[in-house]
């Protein structure tokens, strides 16, 4: 699923899919890694801060993800989206 999401184009569609897969349950270390990874392709900062939220209220992510997740955050041009 992962995979295909970095092909779509549009930020709604691709953030979700993102959503719905960190919903249905908590994903591998290598699941999670992909997600941020892709989540830096969305341009819409409402869409990126909608699944930067959702990965960290789904998951554990570790020391590095979070460093991941915050240099995502800093993508994000909204002040409105980014104090979410």
């Amino acid at each position: 699923v992962m995979d295909g999401v970095s092909s779509i184009n549009s930020d709604f569609e691709a953030a979700n899919i993102l959503k719905k897969a960190l919903n249905l349950r908590e994903l591998t270390e290598k699941q999670f890694n992909q997600t941020i990874t892709i989540v830096k392709n969305i341009d819409s900062d409402f869409e990126k801060a909608n699944v930067l939220k959702t990965a960290l209220q789904r998951n554990q992510p570790s020391e590095n993800q979070v460093i991941e997740i915050l240099n995502n955050v800093k993508t994000i041009d909204s002040d409105f989206e980014k104090s979410n």
